[in-house]
Protein backbone atom coordinates (compact mmCIF):
# COMPACT_ATOMS: atom_id res chain seq x y z
CA UNK A 1 0.00 0.00 0.00
CA UNK A 2 2.00 2.89 -1.32
CA UNK A 3 -0.46 5.16 0.01
CA UNK A 4 -0.92 4.12 3.52
CA UNK A 5 -0.25 6.14 6.37
CA UNK A 6 1.06 4.22 9.48
CA UNK A 7 0.53 5.02 13.41
CA UNK A 8 1.79 2.82 16.16
CA UNK A 9 0.03 2.30 19.62
CA UNK A 10 1.18 0.99 23.02
CA UNK A 11 -1.34 -1.30 24.42
CA UNK A 12 -0.23 -3.17 27.54
CA UNK A 13 3.06 -3.09 26.94
CA UNK A 14 3.38 -4.20 23.46
CA UNK A 15 3.49 -1.83 20.43
CA UNK A 16 1.32 -2.61 17.66
CA UNK A 17 0.77 -0.79 14.37
CA UNK A 18 -1.80 0.34 12.75
CA UNK A 19 -1.94 1.08 8.42
CA UNK A 20 -4.88 3.66 7.73
CA UNK A 21 -5.17 3.28 3.89
CA UNK A 22 -7.75 5.24 1.40
CA UNK A 23 -10.80 2.90 2.56
CA UNK A 24 -10.05 3.85 6.21
CA UNK A 25 -9.29 7.43 5.55
CA UNK A 26 -12.71 7.77 3.77
CA UNK A 27 -14.13 6.85 7.20
CA UNK A 28 -12.19 9.82 8.46
CA UNK A 29 -13.52 11.82 6.27
CA UNK A 30 -17.09 10.65 6.91
CA UNK A 31 -16.88 10.60 10.87
CA UNK A 32 -15.43 14.71 10.24
CA UNK A 33 -18.75 15.38 8.14
CA UNK A 34 -21.10 13.86 10.67
CA UNK A 35 -19.37 15.44 13.17
CA UNK A 36 -20.27 18.49 11.38
CA UNK A 37 -23.52 17.92 10.73
CA UNK A 38 -24.15 16.82 14.58
CA UNK A 39 -22.53 20.30 15.15
CA UNK A 40 -25.63 21.75 13.05
CA UNK A 41 -28.30 20.29 15.63
CA UNK A 42 -26.12 21.77 18.47
CA UNK A 43 -25.19 18.32 19.24
CA UNK A 44 -21.49 17.05 20.08
CA UNK A 45 -19.45 13.84 19.53
CA UNK A 46 -16.05 12.51 20.14
CA UNK A 47 -14.50 10.34 17.33
CA UNK A 48 -12.41 7.66 18.10
CA UNK A 49 -10.03 5.66 15.32
CA UNK A 50 -10.64 1.70 16.32
CA UNK A 51 -8.12 -1.37 15.37
CA UNK A 52 -10.19 -1.87 12.03
CA UNK A 53 -9.81 1.62 10.55
CA UNK A 54 -13.81 2.08 11.36
CA UNK A 55 -14.67 5.18 13.04
CA UNK A 56 -16.36 5.41 16.85
CA UNK A 57 -18.09 8.72 17.67
CA UNK A 58 -19.66 8.68 21.16
CA UNK A 59 -22.58 10.91 20.83
CA UNK A 60 -24.22 10.35 23.99
CA UNK A 61 -24.00 7.42 27.04
CA UNK A 62 -25.49 4.32 25.86
CA UNK A 63 -25.55 6.00 22.04
CA UNK A 64 -21.94 4.80 19.89
CA UNK A 65 -22.32 5.71 16.44
CA UNK A 66 -19.78 3.76 13.78
CA UNK A 67 -18.92 4.42 10.69
CA UNK A 68 -16.77 2.52 7.90
CA UNK A 69 -16.32 5.00 5.34
CA UNK A 70 -19.40 4.20 3.45
CA UNK A 71 -22.13 3.44 6.03
CA UNK A 72 -22.92 4.93 9.62
CA UNK A 73 -24.89 3.20 12.18
CA UNK A 74 -26.27 2.80 15.55
CA UNK A 75 -28.10 0.35 17.71
CA UNK A 76 -31.74 1.97 19.04
CA UNK A 77 -33.47 0.76 21.72
CA UNK A 78 -37.57 0.13 20.86
CA UNK A 79 -40.41 1.49 22.67
CA UNK A 80 -41.43 -0.66 25.89
CA UNK A 81 -38.71 -3.05 27.50
CA UNK A 82 -39.05 -6.17 25.80
CA UNK A 83 -38.03 -5.11 22.59
CA UNK A 84 -34.91 -5.78 20.39
CA UNK A 85 -32.63 -3.25 19.87
CA UNK A 86 -32.83 -1.96 15.92
CA UNK A 87 -29.63 -1.30 14.08
CA UNK A 88 -30.24 2.00 12.23
CA UNK A 89 -28.25 2.29 9.39
CA UNK A 90 -27.64 5.73 6.81
CA UNK A 91 -25.33 6.19 3.68
CA UNK A 92 -25.12 10.45 4.15
CA UNK A 93 -23.76 11.95 7.13
CA UNK A 94 -26.22 14.87 6.92
CA UNK A 95 -29.59 12.25 7.05
CA UNK A 96 -27.49 10.46 9.76
CA UNK A 97 -27.19 13.60 12.00
CA UNK A 98 -30.87 14.73 11.25
CA UNK A 99 -32.04 11.08 12.60
CA UNK A 100 -29.62 10.93 15.29
CA UNK A 101 -31.00 14.40 16.64
CA UNK A 102 -34.32 13.32 16.77
CA UNK A 103 -33.59 10.56 18.16
CA UNK A 104 -32.01 12.21 21.15
CA UNK A 105 -35.11 14.53 21.70
CA UNK A 106 -37.31 11.65 21.29
CA UNK A 107 -35.98 9.77 24.50
CA UNK A 108 -38.78 8.44 26.60
CA UNK A 109 -38.55 9.94 30.33
CA UNK A 110 -36.85 6.63 31.04
CA UNK A 111 -33.43 7.49 29.47
CA UNK A 112 -33.00 10.92 30.35
CA UNK A 113 -29.34 10.19 29.71
CA UNK A 114 -29.58 10.73 26.10
CA UNK A 115 -31.09 14.15 27.19
CA UNK A 116 -27.82 15.43 28.86
CA UNK A 117 -26.31 15.46 24.83
CA UNK A 118 -28.53 18.38 23.82
CA UNK A 119 -27.70 21.98 24.56
CA UNK A 120 -29.99 23.15 27.35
Amino acid sequence: MPDAAATTAVSGGRRRKFVFGPRHRSAVVMAAQLQDALLAHEVRADAHVLASGRIALSVAPGLLVRTDGEHIWWTIQGPGRRTRPRLAMYRTPVLAAEHLAKHLIQQPPGAPEHRDALPQ
